[in-house]
């Protein structure tokens, strides 16, 4: 690319030779390889010589590796939120043993679900909605939660009203599909609550001097890729802040 000239080239076998003065210019070149700079780039750079232009190149290039980084802090981020999801060993806490746990202000991206919805009904309303192209921007987790009536759910039924995932960050979006659960204390069980193996009564007693909770949520943990409806479930019933 005649980015290094040589000082002479023999015009009997074509050999080029270098003076020591080179060794500057092809130590630039190598650093400026390094830092990420093409070798067209650096010939326009060399041909130009002017200083003020490498810095320019840099600035430039300063701002591209930053956006590199966050993006890929992002994915690291996913990573290890996943690979926390996937190691929760729920025998570690005997399943229907009431426990307390404080969660950090929550985020989650949420659908309608109805009475006479059928079977896997709000699961297509949850795709469709979080796939419009108003919410391309939102970055959601693959952690289904569900809100349940809190009424009916210390007459031992299970009555659904909210369904969805979290969200990995903050959004600002006003709507009702994004809703925020506050931080606080819970009391928590862990059950296969779908299967009907629950009971109120074991945590109704907690509330019995106080109103009912304003939020009962569940929180899925796949424990198999493909038997849903025998996941794990925290369950999750707010009760101070």
């Amino acid at each position: 690319m005649g980015i290094i000239k040589p000082s002479y080239i023999n015009p009997d076998n074509g050999y080029r030779f270098y003076d020591a003065t080179t060794f500057s210019t092809i130590d630039r070149l190598k650093y400026l390889q390094k830092l990420g700079f093409t070798l067209s780039q650096i010939k326009t750079l060399y041909d130009k010589n002017c200083v003020s232009d490498v810095l320019m190149e840099l600035q430039v290039l300063e701002q591209k590796k930053r956006e590199e980084i966050e993006e890929q802090q992002k994915l690291l981020d996913s990573i290890l939120w996943y690979q926390e999801y996937y190691s929760r060993h729920t025998d570690e806490i005997p399943m229907k043993k009431p426990y307390i746990k404080y969660f950090e202000k929550r985020v989650a991206f949420v659908v309608d679900r109805y009475k006479d919805d059928s079977k896997g009904m709000w699961n297509e309303r949850l795709y469709l909605t979080k796939n419009r192209l108003e919410y391309k921007e939102l970055e959601f987790r693959r952690k289904f939660v569900t809100l349940y009536n809190s009424e009916d759910f210390f007459q031992g039924q299970l009555t659904p009203f909210k369904y969805g995932v979290y969200l990995a960050e903050e959004s600002y979006h006003e709507d009702k599909q994004i809703m925020r659960i506050p931080a606080g204390y819970y009391i928590c069980f862990l059950s296969k609550i779908l299967t009907g193996d629950w009971k109120p009564e074991f945590i109704s007693h907690f509330f019995k001097e106080q109103n009912n909770p304003e939020y009962i949520i569940a929180d899925e943990y796949e424990d198999s890729l493909f038997r849903f409806n025998e996941c794990p479930y925290e369950v999750q019933l707010f009760f101070s802040d």
